[in-house]
């Protein structure tokens, strides 16, 4: 498909991508390092590798501030994602009739799974917006590399949906009865193990981005791969309630972040490519 799009002549072109390039070149972020970037040609031996870092590095941080852009203008996402977050997680403290001791322990699993799904509501938003209006097609045609982009994606996703469940964790987890190095486990947990489920995410998203209605397939995809990540969340801030020590599963949760980083961007950029074509 993206082939015969930049094949064409400007009069076949789709009025999705039409609007696109309009609405970018008014942005300007385009211009400004995407589009038009020098290779670094230049530049012999590993002066030429520096310089082609160098240029992907000023890209990543275009798309990534082109990326806030689009999510504060769409503040309501926002504003829903944390009411959602706030009022699962206080119904079930408030409803649930445990004891404090049995609540504190119910609380851990509680907050995990629902800053998932609260979660899980973001994620048809990292490509499909873009993959209707023809904005992605233009990504891939131009200089950013797709696993870059698919970086960029991530991490502003979790800075928006993601953070301010980190952040309001602690508050819930009071509310829960959880006391001591509990208060800071479960915030040290969602911060490690959040940014691995994005990314997750993201390979599913980019396989679903050709799909009109990928959002249940999206979400089967994402569910079993997330397993590991809830299981050792939860289960370290159940030590910490139970005033054992809490490392062993913050460890398990930093090596799948760090594996996450490691590979899963390059293989949505697989994903991106393959799924344009």
């Amino acid at each position: 498909m993206v082939a015969g799009r930049a094949g064409c002549q400007p009069g076949c072109e789709g009025q999705g991508v039409v609007a696109a390039r309009a609405r970018l070149a008014s942005r300007r972020w385009w211009l400004c390092g995407v589009g038009g970037a020098s290779s670094g040609l230049g530049f012999p031996g590993p002066g030429r590798a520096i310089a082609s870092w160098g240029r992907q590095m000023s890209i990543w941080l275009t798309v990534l501030q082109h990326e806030f852009l689009i999510y504060f203008k769409k503040w309501i996402h926002i504003i829903i994602n944390v009411a959602f977050f706030l009022i699962s997680t206080s119904l079930f403290s408030i409803v649930a009739g445990l004891e404090p001791e049995l609540l504190a322990q119910w609380g851990a699993g509680v907050i995990w799974v629902v800053a998932f799904l609260s979660m899980l509501l973001a994620m048809p938003l990292l490509f499909q917006p873009d993959r209707d209006d023809g904005t992605l097609d233009l990504m891939l045609l131009s200089t950013v590399d797709p696993a870059w982009l698919a970086l960029a994606k991530a991490v502003a996703n979790w800075c928006v949906f993601g953070l301010p469940l980190v952040v309001l964790s602690p508050l819930l987890a009071a509310s829960y009865g959880m006391e001591g190095t509990a208060l800071l486990v479960l915030p040290a947990t969602l911060a490690l193990g959040t940014p691995a489920l994005i990314l997750l995410a993201t390979v599913a998203a980019a396989l679903t981005a050709g799909l009109r209605r990928g959002v249940g397939l999206l979400a089967l995809l994402v569910l079993p791969l997330a397993l590991p990540v809830l299981l050792f969340g939860v289960r370290g801030t159940e030590l910490a309630v139970d005033g054992l020590p809490a490392s062993a599963p913050l460890m398990m949760l930093g090596a799948f972040l760090l594996v996450a980083v490691g590979l899963l961007p390059w293989a949505a950029g697989a994903a991106l490519r393959a799924t344009v074509n």
